[in-house]
């Protein structure tokens, strides 16, 4: 009988490699020694959100200038984590918890509330109570990063939005901030701490190319013209570094595949499925979780096969923790309780919403999220695979 790695690798899955992923790299920066790692130097990381190594490939190919500065430094092809949602490997980023230990493995869905919620949104720490006594808090300390700044003078660049909810956190107390409101003036403050000098590591992070990527597409005009400008500004970055005697570090949390309108469906809107399931389907545009009502494992299975075979592969949970896929094999409580009975991966371009939006007039799902030519959150080369780029 095959394993069920083999059975991901023969479905054209790509398996997480921890060893040589974004996670890792976060790891020797907390350590301060690792592979990639120069000895007294200065270090600015940039997370660009949504860069998949095959879009940084493709945009190279086109544009000598681009292929020439990666050529004289050092580009690897490296794994994010699945699933490749944000939320899951930010979180994961900044803590080193792998999503086997934090739980955070799409939007979750709350019975107290009656919905699902996205952990990146909340305003407020669910209590003990709303969470079914799972979750005390939510998020996890960010551990890699508080261990990087009690050692080096820490500056952190975050887009305005995202630092007036973090600032709520204990871990921004003690942080140096440089805001900033879109990739011009996150540049701006990059440029300026290179010459000041009165950093030892800078942690930036950049959303506009996945919000690019999520509305034209990767391949769309609009997003090939952002990866231009955006590499344009960091190539003027190279001799700034090499005088200020700091290492660039460039990567990202996944990449995007391309979205087919003809193969979206909301799950939400099967009525037939959801007698077999405990509450909703929750998770991410790519790949979902079901908890089984008590008895209905074997219809549902049936159900499954018979409705969504061609659009996703269903797999036990339980056989994913213990193949490692979602890291380490001790699961949190909360995590249990996020990863259900039942895991869905997106086949091919297939995509999933879950939403009652304007179901009675008939529309497919909220307008906004139907719009998207891009997505992730699913296990192909394309969201898996991720550029780790070093300058300097």
């Amino acid at each position: 009988m095959p394993s069920i790695i083999s059975e991901l690798e023969e479905t054209g899955f790509k398996i997480p490699d921890f060893r040589n992923s974004n996670l890792s790299l976060m790891k020797e920066f907390a350590e301060g020694r690792g592979r990639h790692l120069k000895s007294g130097k200065k270090r600015v990381v940039l997370i660009i959100d949504g860069l998949g190594y095959d879009t940084l490939e493709k945009a190279a190919k086109s544009d000598k200038k681009l292929s020439d500065f990666i050529g004289r430094n050092g580009l690897e092809k490296a794994s994010t984590m699945f699933p490749s949602f944000t939320p899951s490997v930010i979180i994961s980023l900044n803590s080193g918890k792998y999503v086997s230990e934090h739980g955070i493995v799409g939007d979750f869905f709350s019975k107290d509330y009656g919905t699902m919620i996205n952990p990146f949104r909340l305003s407020w720490m669910p209590s003990s109570d709303e969470i079914k006594g799972l979750a005390p808090m939510l998020m996890p300390r960010p551990s890699l990063l508080e261990r990087i700044r009690l050692k080096k003078r820490f500056v952190y660049l975050m887009r305005d939005q995202v630092l007036e909810k973090e600032m709520r956190s204990a871990f921004c107390s003690g942080v140096r901030y440089v805001p900033h409101t879109g990739n011009e003036d996150l540049f701006v403050g990059i440029e300026a701490l290179l010459k000041k000098g009165d950093f030892d590591f800078a942690y930036a992070y950049t959303d506009a190319l996945d919000h690019f990527s999520h509305r034209y597409s990767k391949s769309g005009n609009e997003t090939v013209r952002l990866v231009a400008r955006l590499f344009r500004d960091i190539m003027e970055l190279e001799e700034k570094l090499r005088k200020s005697n700091t290492e660039l570090f460039i990567f990202s949390d996944h990449g995007q595949i391309v979205v087919d309108s003809r193969l979206k469906t909301n799950v939400w809107w099967d009525d037939e499925l959801m007698k077999f399931l405990e509450m909703p389907v929750f998770g991410n545009g790519r790949s979902f979780n079901m908890k089984i009502a008590d008895g209905k494992e074997k219809g549902f299975e049936d159900y499954f096969e018979r409705k969504y075979s061609k659009k996703a592969v269903l797999f036990d949970t339980d056989e994913l923790i213990k193949a490692g896929i979602f890291g380490s094999k001790n699961v949190s409580e909360f995590a249990r309780y996020n990863l259900a009975d039942k895991t869905g991966i997106a086949l091919g371009n297939n995509t999933f919403s879950f939403n009652d939006y304007n179901r009675s007039k008939g529309k497919a799902s909220n307008p906004r999220m139907s719009e998207n030519r891009g997505t992730h959150g699913g296990m192909s080369p394309e969201e898996m695979e991720i550029p780790i780029l070093k300058v300097g």
